[in-house]
C-alpha cells in the first residue's frame, strides 16, 4: 500500500505482457500518458524507472514462465 502526499492510499497491480508488433503507430490514448514510443531493450536506462525495466528484460527473455515479485 502506498499513501501519496495528499494522503490518498493506493494499491497497485502491475502486469507485464511480451507481445508482438504488428502494425500500427503507438499513441497516448486514454488522456493518462502525454507520450509513448517503441524503446530498444538495450536504451531503456533513460526511459524506464528500475522496477519497470527488471519487468521489461524478464518479459523479453521468452522463456514464457511467470514470474512474480514481491515489493
Amino acid at each position: 500500500r502506498k499513501t501519496h502526499v495528499n494522503g490518498d492510499q493506493v494499491d497497485y497491480l502491475d502486469l507485464t505482457f511480451r507481445c508482438r508488433w504488428i502494425a500500427g503507430d503507438p499513441y497516448p490514448a486514454d488522456g493518462e500518458l502525454t507520450e509513448v514510443g517503441w524503446h530498444r531493450i538495450d536504451h531503456l536506462d533513460d526511459v524506464a524507472s528500475d522496477d519497470l525495466r527488471e519487468r521489461i528484460r524478464l518479459a523479453a527473455t521468452g522463456t514464457g514462465e511467470t514470474a512474480f515479485r514481491k515489493r
